[in-house]
Formats: structure tokens, C-alpha cells, sequence
């Protein structure tokens, strides 16, 4: 399924489409984080329900930083360095209720896409939510981060392949306004 939602406005399709994340949960797994420049981190992820948080993310400056940050500890109960694609190797013994990848896929290949969903699927026990611009966005690297940069343009179908419920907002081709977000119930 896919469906346009109209104007982007992530924030609140986020809580219209998956109210369950900002409830209190058993575990989220949250996939790149960093803080802004602003020194905060992403809003959902401040407003995430009462429950244990980890974050996975490829970049040691970002882990860094989160860890020194006055979230750790408070919102974020966990900080992991590594790969999405290899996710399984860092949390053996754990399930979490959502995995949530909030504008990672596009950092990726293509090829590795099905790994990626693979591997949050092994450890997630109720649904898996992805995001991430829609259509063509170039990016960069940022702040020197490589992974920063856009490997590729992302369109609904590559994740209605995977099964995932998936949502478009605002015009396709625009970095900061446009979305896609792809929601999958994994339901263990």
C-alpha cells in the first residue's frame, strides 16, 4: 500500500501513523542519531513513550556525542557503534518492541536494503518504521561524516516490496520537504 498524505509534516503523520511509539514500550532501537546543531536530538525521539531506548549509529563522532550529551541516560539508555546491515552482531540477546531508522536508508545501496530490513526484522517484535526523502536528494558528506552522503534516490516501491505500509509527503524531490515513511508490522 501506498498513500500520499499531502504536505510534509513528519512529526505528526509519525504519531497520527504509529501512536504506539510514544507510549510506554519495552524497547526501541533507533538507527543514527546525532545531535543537531542545536544541541538536541530528534523531537520524536524526546517524546518516545516511557522505555528503554538504544541507538544504534555508524559514526563515532555522533556515539560521542551522544553519550556526552544530558540524554544519555535520560531518553537514551544506549549508545552502539555500528552498522545497520550487521545489527544482529550488537544486540545478540535483545528484542525491542520498534526499530526505528528515521532517515538512514538513503545512506545505503540499494542491494543492501533487504540485509538492513533483514536484520532489524530478527530483532524487532512489533513493527519496524524507515523514513527517509523521497525521490532524488543529494547530500554530501557532513561535518567530514561519509555517511552522511545520499548513495542513491528512494521511492515508496522499494519498500512496498518488503511489505511495509508506506506513506509519501510533500513534492518528490525535495531534501528538506519531502518523505516517505514505510511502516511494517513484524508482529512476534
Amino acid at each position: 500500500m501506498i498513500k500520499n498524505l499531502g504536505e510534509q509534516d513528519r512529526e505528526r503523520h509519525l504519531r497520527e501513523i504509529v501512536p504506539e511509539l510514544f507510549k510506554k514500550h519495552d524497547g526501541i532501537l533507533y538507527v543514527g542519531c546525532k545531535i543537531k546543531k542545536s544541541g538536541r536530538i530528534p523531537e520524536h525521539v524526546v517524546n518516545f513513550g516511557k522505555g528503554f531506548v538504544a541507538v544504534l549509529e555508524i559514526d563515532i563522532g555522533n556515539c560521542n556525542g551522544l553519550i556526552d550529551s544530558s540524554y544519555y541516560g535520560n531518553k537514551i539508555h544506549d549508545v552502539v557503534l555500528g552498522d545497520v546491515r550487521k545489527a544482529t552482531c550488537y544486540f545478540r540477546d535483545v528484542m525491542f518492541d520498534y526499530s526505528v531508522w528515521w532517515h538512514g536508508p538513503e545512506h545505503i545501496a540499494l542491494s543492501d536494503l533487504g540485509q538492513a530490513i533483514l536484520e532489524l526484522s530478527c530483532l524487532t517484535k512489533k513493527k519496524i518504521i524507515m523514513a527517509c526523502p523521497w525521490g532524488n536528494a543529494p547530500q554530501s558528506a557532513v561535518g567530514g561524516n561519509i555517511a552522511e552522503i545520499h548513495v542513491q534516490p528512494m521511492y515508496p516501491e522499494y519498500f512496498e516490496k518488503f511489505g511495509f505500509d508506506v506513506y509519501t509527503e510533500g513534492p518528490i524531490n525535495r531534501i528538506r520537504n519531502s518523505n516517505i515513511l514505510a511502516v511494517k508490522d513484524v508482529g512476534i
